[in-house]
């Protein structure tokens, strides 16, 4: 790390770097495994907050510092990844912080993470590399901008995540004004659907990262709708050391068509007052929102994504996937429910179904059934008790 530090430019995309970062970002999974990599590369560990055990809102990090013999140091910060995409997307609703256009769960935890760095090094003499994998990777985001914007020089922050989740609804030209944060570099598969989470179907807010955002093509062999998400999977893939292109792609393969079902994904959005079950093709109970909070139950956080924007509730499930939805009004009003089929790599919508201000009374009983056989065109909606 240290020779990529004093050699290479924070600003320029270096892929035996981000190999690296990403080595550390897998790493930092394991607190032995961490601290046993900061050894070896001659740091010595100024923080370790391994005791907070996946606690969101107080991310598990360690950091580690090393001086060079002309006095520069260098601050190694590396934030662990979620033990469960599906855990921090229950505790992290997609809202903006009050008053501020980033994540708020998000925010919090880097905040957490930069009251140990104060007071903030501006001299150019300390020089900061920060890295991590899926929930870390958001904190690391937040944190590298956060200290650009305290007016620590780019060239002095060395950022690579991986599997970004989207932590701003800033503008797009917010993002990275005139290269501003081009020391960030987030890394992530086109296959992930992490990185693109949360999916809208009313919103204006577009959500996305701080810096430059590269991409690469890696299939999983296993079926689990987060195997793309996997950091072995990101390591892998980035031994090949690629070069990005253009417009920031690092290259991958596929092995079957962009048709496939393997990238065909649905969007359900539920815009009411109303409690939801989802029961699988066999009849089983697998997930529900309950007061607009999301719960997983046997397992489906591997075959389903639940978060809420707001009121606003949503699913997304593979389209050769069958569940039945039931919906039970919690409230009087009215409801918008709303199906959409989407190719995950090419990020393409073919069909949307709406069914607009469907009428609602309090104990209103509505099914509906998505994907499998079902297409997005063809979906129904059907009342089955009302008061």
């Amino acid at each position: 790390m240290e020779w990529y530090i004093a050699n290479k430019s924070s600003t320029t995309y270096d892929p035996e770097f981000a190999e690296l970062a990403m080595a550390f970002a897998t790493a930092a999974y394991d607190e032995k495994c961490i601290l046993d990599s900061f050894e070896n590369q001659g740091f010595a560990v100024t923080t370790n907050k391994y005791s907070n055990q996946y606690n969101y809102l107080q991310p598990a990090y360690a950091i580690a510092a090393k001086t060079k013999e002309n006095g520069d140091i260098i601050v190694a910060i590396v934030i662990r990844g979620s033990k469960s995409f599906a855990g921090w997307l229950t505790d992290f609703r997609f809202i903006p912080a009050l008053g501020d256009n980033r994540h708020a769960g998000f925010m919090l935890a880097m905040e957490t993470l930069m009251s140990q760095l104060e007071p903030i090094s501006t001299n150019g003499k300390t020089k900061n590399f920060i890295t991590g994998h899926s929930y870390g990777a958001a904190v690391a985001n937040l944190l590298a901008a956060e200290l650009i914007d305290r007016g620590v020089s780019q060239s002095s922050v060395y950022a690579y995540t991986f599997a970004t989740p989207n932590v701003t609804i800033a503008s797009v030209s917010s993002r990275n004004p005139s290269g501003k944060y081009n020391s960030i570099f987030n890394i992530c598969n086109t296959l992930d659907l992490v990185p693109k989470v949360p999916l809208s179907l009313t919103s204006t807010d577009t959500w996305g990262k701080y810096g430059n955002t590269y991409s690469f093509t890696k299939e999983a062999s296993s079926s689990s709708i987060f195997a793309s998400h996997n950091s072995l999977l990101y390591l892998d893939f980035l031994t090949q050391q690629r070069s990005p292109d253009i417009k920031g792609y690092l290259g991958g393969t596929k092995s079957e068509s962009v048709t496939s079902a393997l990238f065909k994904f649905y969007l359900t959005g539920i815009l009411c007052p109303v409690d939801v079950d989802i029961i699988d093709s066999t009849g089983e109970l697998v997930a529900q929102f309950i007061n607009n909070e999301p719960y997983y139950i046997n397992n489906a956080e591997e075959t389903l994504v639940l978060y809420t924007i707001g009121d606003e509730k949503y699913i997304i499930s593979r389209a050769d996937s069958n569940y039945t939805l039931k919906f039970t009004a919690t409230d009087s009003g009215s409801m918008d429910y709303i199906v959409q089929d989407f190719n995950i790599l090419s990020d393409e919508v073919s069909v949307t179904k709406s069914f607009k201000n469907v009428p609602l009374t309090t104990g209103k009983q509505m099914i509906s059934d998505v994907g499998g056989t079902v297409s997005a065109s063809d979906d129904r909606l059907y009342v089955t008790e009302s008061p």
